[in-house]
């Protein structure tokens, strides 16, 4: 395993990674009622995207990068994206393919992340097309909870667009990753 060390939780972007792992239960709860707790959700997806920001932000700023944080921040982040893409598919929000795209393109790259850890001891960072890719899928989870199904076109060329770019993130990781292999 990675020089992964536990006590680094007490870290402040590690505090805030570990603070966003509350948006995932209390997202499950309220979709339990999704037409009375809509903008709740919304504000969630907000809240916990400007936190992710922040997190990285600090680390940089305070000069705490640590592996514990380049374990738990992108593992939140995945299961997070992994819980709204399956309360959104249970109530038909997106479509059957987007969500299973979506969804094995975060069990891939977790799965190949924790190969990695094992073989190089050491975290792959995430890089720009993979935070883009993440964003555009926030964006369709956004349109989606705003009905912009009914906007055919926008919320179709959203899920072209984001569709390019999980194609495109999985072939940049598998590259970066067999390149670092070799």
């Amino acid at each position: 395993m990675a020089n992964v060390n536990i006590k680094d939780w007490k870290k402040i972007p590690n505090l805030i990674s570990i603070f966003r792992i509350v948006f995932i239960p209390l997202t499950i709860y309220l979709f339990e009622n999704i037409s009375e707790n809509r903008w709740f959700v919304i504000l969630i997806l907000v809240v916990f995207s400007l936190l992710d920001n922040l997190d990285g932000f600090a680390a940089r700023k305070l000069n705490q990068i640590t592996e514990f944080g380049k374990v738990i921040d992108p593992l939140i982040d995945k299961l997070f994206v992994i819980t709204i893409s399956v309360q959104l598919f249970l109530i038909d929000l997106i479509p059957r393919w987007f969500f299973f795209l979506v969804v094995a393109r975060d069990l891939i790259i977790m799965f190949a992340g924790l190969l990695f850890i094992k073989k190089f001891k050491s975290v792959p960072p995430s890089d720009f097309i993979g935070k883009l890719t993440v964003g555009a899928i926030g964006c369709v989870f956004l349109f989606s909870l705003l009905d912009f199904q009914k906007l055919n076109m926008i919320y179709n060329l959203s899920l072209i667009i984001t569709t390019f770019l999980i194609n495109l993130s999985l072939i940049n990781y598998g590259f970066k990753q067999f390149k670092r292999y070799k």
